[in-house]
This record gives structure tokens, sequence and C-alpha cells, in this order.
């Protein structure tokens, strides 16, 4: 069904049903896309709207029954998943307070009645109505697409009884030698008491196809590509090359793509690779997915050892179907990828009102291509040399991928020609990706973890990881000649520590002394935005800061002089002080943000600074001196900015050539909150 319709149903007509103390509804059934109430059965009177409503709600994914005016409701968490066959039974004998609920294999026992609602004032079904199935019926309203089913449907039975939990067991568990009790209404090739409506098809289907067990969770990669590039193209979809484990798995896997024989087939003779490479050591064949040794295969006669040349392994195609063939490596022959789980694909960077899906799986093929379906009401597809978005719901609404090369995938960062969206952008760049949440996507789709996003060391296969590694994000209107907001107080607080590593000089003549320093300040601007932060004391390094507010300490001897400072280091570093912010997939990077106002900014300042002290040599050389520094902010930030001392320490030699020194304070200086001052003793 290209577009969605919410006239696709199957219709029973009016007075469907008598009034009912018992009743029973299963079916099988198949979901190709999601709506927000995914309605099985809605059976509704003239006067009483929800007299029977099954249907699965979403995102919550859970099987709800509404019945009989709203008196009763039953739930059950269900492990919903698209393209696959689940088996629902529900039943209720109203004369009893217990009803029973399965899905597949799970098994729901309730209290049917609402709170509040007695037995007598909930004893039975009103006949007279009409029910439909895939769609929720209101008498009153248009048919909603939020509340259609697209999928398929089978095997539906309506009973006027209520079955057993031992009988709706034996349906779902797909045991068709069971004999069960000739249900009310049920699907039939001729749909006998029952009327398709809209785009609805019938087709036959049988319940081993329904209950098989077979691979499905492979598909096919329709590329003629080299066994490198095989292994690569399963990943981007977080599969593994399949490699069969038994007779009828084999059997059934190259049964499903024998379409695509002949357009996979190498001259090599084969057309499909298997998951295996050879181990020479060994003599045998070792599995990609798991490095563990081949246990069960299917080798032609005479191509079954591995060798030199022949290092992978491959399906035979047109003269010997089933069976495998050892191959070179570098022929070109299509992959088929074995997931443990349906692929989910995030596309990230579309707007937060976009008509498009933020969710693909990969179903079905189109023009030889896979076709990635959405969600709910869009899908991707190849047409006309290119991969399309197009929405189900609006005829219009679509966007075009820009190839740059004939073989493009969407996966990755591409950019979109966009027509008819809510986003208002005639061209978006838009990132598909299978990677999970811990993970960063690579450019052309490949995963690493985000703990090696900028680390300065390459882990992309095309380098992006190392790109974009700037550290802050200037918000619009940000002024580096206007200090930050203060934080948690009234003032902005400043706090500093100094480490002096060394008396550079100490000219006892000329009432000098040199001293290398190594400042820091800390604070907190809660303007900024920062990126992908890494936990520790302070282990993230900004690479450029000069657009950024950075304090303005001045420097002044203990007789309030100027002092010659000479700047040898300058370094802005960040430590993570919260969780990152929610993530936002309408920006179509992974990067991980940070707020300002949780996140401490400390700059860092080596430098040498020589004041003038003003030694005491009365009693020379039997004297001790003391020098001063004051660190101080500028007049006009006075008011605004506090100052605050953190700790002085010396980290050099102690002993100088007729000196030592003693210790090293810093305090407040005076009644100041502006100032700070650093005192040290020499004896």
């Amino acid at each position: 069904m290209d577009m969605a319709s919410r006239e696709s149903y199957v219709d029973s007509g009016e007075n469907a049903i008598p009034d009912l103390t018992q009743w029973t509804v299963c079916v099988r059934i198949r979901f190709f896309h999601l709506a927000r109430l995914n309605t099985i059965f809605s059976y509704t009177t003239g006067e009483h709207y929800q007299e029977i409503m099954l249907g699965i709600d979403w995102p919550q994914s859970n099987l709800r029954l509404e019945c009989c005016k709203y008196t009763g409701f039953m739930e059950m968490a269900v492990p919903l998943r698209l393209y696959t066959w689940h088996q629902i039974c529900l039943s209720a004998d109203m004369t009893k307070d217990v009803q029973y609920m399965i899905f597949d294999d799970l098994v729901n026992e309730a209290l049917i009645r609402r709170p509040g609602v007695t037995r007598e004032q909930l004893n039975k079904v009103r006949g007279g109505g009409r029910f439909l199935v895939g769609q929720n019926y209101n008498p009153a309203a248009d048919l909603m697409f939020t509340e259609a089913i697209h999928g398929d449907l089978a095997d539906f039975r309506f009973y006027d009884i209520a079955l057993s939990p031992e009988d709706m067991r034996e349906f779902a568990s797909c045991n068709v030698t069971f004999d069960l009790p000739s249900p009310m209404y049920v699907f039939d090739i001729n749909m006998t008491n029952l009327e398709l409506s809209g785009d609805s098809k019938l087709y036959r289907t049988s319940i081993e196809n329904i209950c098989s067990k077979g691979p499905d969770l492979v598909m096919i990669i329709p590329e003629r590509i080299n066994f490198v590039k095989a292994l690569v193209m399963c990943s981007l979809f977080t599969g593994s090359i399949v490699v069969p484990t038994y007779d009828e798995e084999n059997t059934a896997i190259y049964d499903k793509f024998d379409d695509f024989n002949n357009h996979c087939a190498d001259s090599w003779g084969t057309a499909f690779w298997f998951g295996l490479t050879a181990n020479l050591t060994s003599g045998w064949w070792t599995r990609v997915s798991d490095g563990k040794p081949l246990t069960w295969n299917k080798f032609a006669i005479g191509w079954g050892d591995p060798s030199e040349e022949h290092r992978c392994m491959a399906a035979a195609a047109v003269n010997t179907r089933y069976v495998w063939a050892a191959s070179p490596c570098d022929i070109h022959q299509c992959p088929i990828c074995n997931f443990t789980t349906t692929p989910r694909l995030h596309m990230r960077g579309l707007c937060k009102l976009s008509k498009f899906d933020r969710y693909y799986s990969p179903f079905d093929y189109s023009n030889m291509k896979p076709v990635l379906e959405g969600t709910f009401l869009s899908r991707i597809s190849w047409v006309n040399n290119t991969w399309l978005i197009k929405s189900r719901l609006e005829k219009g609404v679509e966007a075009r991928m820009s190839l740059r090369s004939p073989d493009d995938y969407p996966l990755g960062l591409h950019t979109w020609e966009v027509v008819g969206d809510t986003c208002r952008l005639d061209q978006v760049q838009l990132l598909l990706t299978s990677c999970s949440a811990t993970d960063f996507t690579c450019s052309d789709g490949s995963c690493i973890k985000k703990t090696k996003r900028c680390d300065q060391e390459v882990d992309c296969p095309d380098n992006t990881d190392e790109l974009n590694c700037d550290l802050i994000l200037l918000p619009k209107g940000y002024s580096k000649e206007i200090a930050p907001p203060a934080v948690e107080s009234p003032l902005l607080s400043l706090h500093i520590s100094l480490d002096i590593t060394s008396i550079r000089e100490f000219d006892i003549l000329g009432f000098m002394l040199a001293v290398d320093i190594i400042q820091s300040i800390r604070w907190r601007d809660a303007r900024l935005v920062l990126m992908n932060l890494r936990q520790g004391n302070f282990p993230n390094e900004a690479k450029s800061f000069d657009k950024l507010w950075l304090p303005d300490i001045l420097v002044k001897d203990g007789t309030y002089s100027p002092t010659d400072l000479q700047m040898r280091r300058v370094r802005l570093l960040v430590r993570r002080d919260a969780d990152p912010l929610p993530d936002d997939d309408s920006n179509y990077s992974e990067d991980e943000l940070y707020r300002g106002v949780n996140s401490t900014v400390k700059l860092v300042q080596q430098y040498t600074v020589t004041l003038m002290c003003q030694f005491q040599l009365q009693a020379y050389p039997f004297d001790s001196q003391r020098c001063s520094l004051v660190y101080s902010i500028p007049d006009q930030a006075v008011g605004n900015i506090l100052l605050l001392q953190e700790e002085v320490k010396f980290t050099g030699e102690r002993r100088l050539l007729e000196y030592e020194l003693v210790n090293e304070t810093l305090t407040a200086h005076g009644n100041m909150s502006a100032a700070v001052q650093v005192d040290s003793h020499y004896e």
C-alpha cells in the first residue's frame, strides 16, 4: 500500500451479534507500520460506543481492551515487533470476575471491571451493533489514520463463547491439530459473512507459513560487492553475514532470495556470501560473527576445503542449488545479513514537526534495493536512480537524497532535497544511523564508541570522529565583554589557586624577586553549552577560546605597584559536573551537550612575575624577609564579581643561595572581596 488509508478494514455489517455474556476474539497479526492506537477489533452499538475495542497502544506497547461502554478494561504490556506474526486471543465470561488475554506465549489473567463497577453493571455485551476489524469504529466520528492497522491479519475468529485458557494457548501455539469450537465469524476464502473495504486485499497463506520459525531476521543487500565490503554493509544494518546452521534453514534462506540469484551471481558461479573465513592453520572454517569453528555445512563436492586462494564461502548459484563453495574473497556477489532482532534505523536532523518518520526498518525490496519502512507513515526506497523518503499520508511530501556515488546507501550523513515538509527547508542534512545511544555515527554510517569521539586519534574510516571537536558552543548574542551571570549567589564567584613552581631570581641588592607561578581560576558561565565532556578532574581542554569571556586579574606587589608579568602558557579546561542534556534528534549531530551552569571552567595560566620587594636588611645576614603579591579584579567589576582564595602551594626548591622559603599563605586582602594576597616568608 503506497498511501495510508483510513478506509481499509473488514466490516461485519449491522446487527452482527446478539447480546452476549460470553465472547472470544482471536487473530494472527503482522504489523508493517504502527499507529497511536492499532485497533484490532472494534464493536459498537448504535448508542454505546466502545462496546468492545481490542487494540495495541503505541509507543506504550500495551494490548488494551475497552468494554461495555467503558465499564470494562484490561491491558497487558506486550513485546510487539514489526514484520513478525503475533498470535492474540482474548476471552470474556461476564458471569465471572477473571478474564484472560493472550499474546504469543504471554498470558494475562485480570479483573475486567473498572474500580467501582459491579458485576450487575457489567453483565453482557449489548447486541445489534456492527464491528470492524483493523479500524476503530465510532458512528459519531470519522475514521482515523491514527487508529487503523497497516499489516496482515489472518485466521480471525469471533466466538459467542468464552474459550478456555487452554484452548487459547493452543491457538497461540499454532497447534493446527487441536480441535477448537466453531467460531461465529471467521476469515474464509469467500469472506462469507464479512466484507472487505477500501484497499484491503485477500490472499491465501498457510498456518505453517505464519507460524514458521524460519529466517524472518535475514535480509539481502542486492549489491554485487566483495567480501570485505559485504561485512561492512551488514554491520551498517547491525547485522552479520548469515551462516545457516541446519538443512531446513539453509533451504529456506536460499528459497527466500532465489529471485535475486541472477542479479547477484558472479562469474565464479556463486551468488551469495556466507559469513565464514578460512583458518589455514586448522584447515577449517571460522564464523565471522563469533569466531567459532563451523559446525554444520553443505559443501559442494570438492569445494569445501579452505586454501590460500579460496578464503571465503559462498552459495552456489544456478547450476547447483542449496550447496556451498569455497571462493576467492575479491569476487563480487550479494551478502545475506542475519540479525538478532529487527534493525531499527534512526533518522536525525528532522525538525520537531516533520511529517517524516524518525525510525525505519528494512522490509521488502523495490527496484533491486531494500525498502526501509518508517514506523508510522513514511518509507525510504530507490526511485529514479536515487533514494526517496515519501510520506504515505500526504502526496507530494518527499525528500530526495543527493548521491555522492551511484552505489550510495542512505545510511550515514547525506544531503536531502525536501518538498512539502513542515520544516520549511529545501535542503537538509540527515543522519540515518543504526548505532546505539553509547555510539558515535561516522558520516559513512559506521559506529564507534562515543568515548573515542574527539580523542585525537582517528577511529572512523572517514576520519569524521575528529572533526568539529570544539568544546565550547557560544549562543547567539554572546559577548566576551560581559561577565557571566552569577550562579547560586548574588555575585559571580571566581576561585583562585596558585602553584609557585620556582623562585627564578632573588636579587637582594636590587630589591627584586622573580617567581614562576601556575595560576588557576575556576568559575561557571551559565550562557555556555559544552560538548562531549569526559568525566574526571578537568580532563577536557578547549582548543580555542579567544571569543570567550575570561577573568581579568590584576597582579601587584605589596606596595600596590605594577609587576612585570611574562605569560608562558595559557590553557582553558572544563570539568563535567552533571549528566548531559536530553538528546535532541532534530540535530543530526550526536554530540552530548552540557549546560554551562552545571560545568566548571578553569583558566590555567603559567607565567613568570617580577615584583619589587622591600627587603629589611638591618640584620643582614641574619635577617628574614616577607614579600607579597596582591591579586585583584578591576575596579569596574567590584560589586559584581567575588574573588575567593582556594590555596597556594610551593612545588619547587625551597633552599636558595642565601635564603630558604619557609612558608607561603593565601588570604583575603583586608576587607576586600575583590582581592587576595599571597605572602612568602624567607629566612
